[in-house]
């Protein structure tokens, strides 16, 4: 907890790892709900952590009169010629760091320099200047990282060089205090050239020195610095070292949700294992810890990577069937659903004459996933068999994971069909996942919960269990799972009519589903982008939406989004005056979707009706779809539809009976309509 107002700062973004870069997107999250401010700084590159939505604030070069003024200033006991100036200025591109260190090497030599291509260079120059026992400190020092304690450099350099004080003072423009205990280099860029300098023998020496006095000095407790000696033990060739300590530091981090740092150590004790004797079965595990860490993270495909290179290692059929499960997670995440009820089909088929109750539990997972992948696919009916047949398999296998799956699809696509009396298992699954301590599975069955007190019109209700998804996402480092939660607020600020907020939540949750690679995602997260922007009006930012969410939503094979958006697209086109358009595009629906999506078709065919035979007309075939539809869809369904029809009501009897049903509706379910209701929704 932050007391009150804070500016949170973040120097050198671009520098930043995935781990550092996952902390402060959770961090960026929550400045938005907090009295907080956020200042980062970085270089235009595409790495690091890269703010979303920033107010960008871009520093272009110095020009090119303040960069004399600035270097005649700086150089105020080395008088320079005017045109030494200038030529100066010409190197320096503007660039602010170069033109403080190549003055400073002006003013520390006393004279003129020949002006170096880079930065670097100008800090390495001003290094090679130190006398030789400062200048081996330094360099030494770059192998510890950006920040060291100066303790352990004593130790790693031993009777080389001491760190005395009139080091440390020769040093000042190069270091800077860290706090009590450490120091840092005053620039990364230094630190990188220092250890670029050193040679392959002395830099594994270095870190071989650094592993042992790190070690020596954590005592008992050298496995809460595991996730630094394990770097320095592969760098400095002690493999057996490295690989232990690298294992128990991935471990660590993936008990804790640390899934990107996670993965950075199980990758190094790969890296180690590949140096030393081992059991076959080592690395499998590793290959597997690796996929679950990254399946977590939301990185699916190089999940699915690490989940076919430790099949590839394992012979007994359970672990092989398990693994096949999980590499169906990463291709139905993707997108990719018929690879992941391939896999699942193999996986089964492979169990199906192994009568142990290990083998069954595993068959049940297998099946479970099915119809989780069916859900996926959008075909409810196949997904209420698979879960149905799931269900009994589970039971029958004592499974209670597999049971609480198939429970949680069961009702997913009861909730589909519009059986809302059969949706009867979420509350069970949820208990199940949360006894069995699984929080990645307990926020999908929170997200169904929310999911089904929305389609009962109890959004208050659903938001709660959204945002409870979003943070159980967030405490295990699913990225990709809380930008789904965040899509589902969104789709109920859009329905409440509070677009802007809507399109904020949705650009973010969009641009986290494609650095995912989270493709099923995608055409729920563009419909609702679509929706909302055309209900704010932007009406060719909401066509462009509409129909990258088409074409993303046959790729995958998602047939209701595909019909849900061409409705849509159909009411937007209207609006925009195509109306050929619009009708092209109707056509493309089928009866059944058709039916499906009510309040959608009837909406695009009063529309067409308003540009075609006029305000009459439309006013009929909305009336008439409105009294057809309300016995088959929530109340809260029919509210764009009722917005339109009270806009095209020439009758002031009929306006003012449809006003107080809209009217009612807002109270109901907290929606704006001092909006225009005539463009989009």
């Amino acid at each position: 907890e932050l007391p009150g107002e804070t500016v949170l700062v973040v120097e050198d973004a671009h520098w930043m790892d995935e781990a550092s870069q996952v902390v402060l997107n959770r961090l960026e999250r929550a400045s938005l709900e907090n009295p907080w401010a956020m200042v980062v700084t970085r270089r235009p590159r595409d790495t690091g952590f890269m703010p979303s939505d920033p107010l960008l604030i871009e520093l272009g070069p110095i020009e090119d009169e303040a960069v004399v003024g600035a270097i005649v200033q700086a150089t105020p006991s080395v008088p320079l010629r005017p045109d030494d100036v200038a030529r100066i200025a010409s190197r320096l591109g503007g660039n602010p760091l170069f033109l403080v260190e190549i003055t400073r090497a002006i003013e520390a030599r006393g004279e003129m320099v020949a002006v170096p291509d880079s930065v670097e260079e100008v800090m390495g120059a001003r290094v090679d200047e130190l006398e030789p026992l400062p200048r081996h400190l330094l360099r030494s020092a770059s192998v510890l990282g950006l920040s060291f304690r100066p303790s352990i450099l004593s130790e790693v350099l031993g009777e080389e060089v001491a760190f005395t004080t009139a080091i440390s003072k020769q040093l000042r423009e190069f270091l800077e205090p860290e706090g009590r205990e450490r120091i840092r280099f005053r620039h990364a860029l230094l630190r990188d050239s220092l250890y670029a300098s050193l040679s392959f023998k002395r830099r594994r020496e270095l870190h071989l020195r650094a592993g042992r006095a790190i070690e020596r000095a954590a005592g008992k407790d050298s496995a809460a610095v595991a996730h630094v000696l394990d770097r320095h033990y592969l760098e400095g060739h002690d493999f057996e070292r490295a690989y232990r300590f690298a294992l128990l530091a991935g471990d660590e981090a993936k008990s804790q949700y640390a899934n990107v740092e996670a993965a950075v150590h199980y990758r190094l004790a790969l890296d180690a294992l590949r140096q030393i004797d081992h059991e076959p079965g080592d690395q499998a595990r590793i290959w597997r810890s690796l996929g679950d860490v990254l399946q977590l993270a939301g990185r699916y495909k190089p999940a699915a990577d690490a989940y076919q290179r430790c099949q590839r290692l394992l012979s007994e059929p359970v672990e092989k069937a398990d693994v096949l499960l999980a590499r169906a997670h990463s291709a139905a995440q993707a997108g990719a659903y018929k690879s992941a009820l391939a896999l699942i089909t193999r996986g089964r088929k492979a169990l199906a004459t192994d009568l142990r109750p290990l083998a069954r539990k595993a068959d049940a997972r297998l099946a479970a996933y099915a119809s989780t992948t069916r859900i996926y696919q959008q075909q409810p009916e196949k997904a209420l068999a698979a879960a149905t047949e799931a269900i009994e398999a589970a039971r029958m296998a004592d499974e209670p994971a597999a049971l609480a799956e198939a429970m949680e699809r069961h009702d997913i696509a009861q909730l589909i069909l519009g059986r809302f009396d059969e949706a009867r298992y979420l509350e069970e699954a949820a208990r199940i996942f949360a006894e069995l301590g699984d929080l990645a599975s307990l926020a999908s069955a929170t997200s169904a919960l929310g999911g089904q007190a929305y389609l009962l019109g109890q959004w208050s209700k659903a938001r709660e269990y959204y945002e409870e998804t979003q943070r159980t996402d967030a405490m295990t480092g699913n990225e990709a799972g809380s930008a789904s939660a965040a899509a589902n607020v969104a789709e109920v600020l859009v329905n409440q009519r509070r677009f802007d907020e809507a399109i904020e939540i949705l650009t973010g949750a969009r641009r986290t589903a494609l650095a995912s690679d989270y493709r099923d995602l995608l055409p729920f997260v563009g419909l609702n982008l679509g929706r909302a922007l055309a209900g704010a009006g932007q009406l060719s930012e909401a066509e462009a939406a509409l129909r990258e969410t088409i074409e993303e939503a046959q790729s995958l094979g998602q047939p209701m989004s595909v019909a849900e958006a061409q409705l849509d697209l159909a009411s937007v086109l209207v609006d925009r005056g195509d109306l050929f358009g619009a009708r092209a595009v109707s056509e493309k629906v089928s009866l059944e979707m058709r039916e499906r999506f009510g309040p959608a078709a009837a909406l695009a065919a009063a529309k067409c009706e308003l540009a075609h035979d006029g305000r009459g007309a439309a006013f009929s075939s909305a009336t008439g779809s409105i009294d057809r539809l309300r016995e088959t869809v929530a109340d809260f369904e029919l509210m764009p539809l009722l917005l339109f029809t009270r806009s095209v009501a020439d009758d002031e009897s009929a306006r003012s009976s449809i006003s107080s049903e809209i009217d009612d509706l807002a109270d109901r379910y907290d929606i704006v309509i001092n909006t225009p209701v005539t463009a989009g929704i």
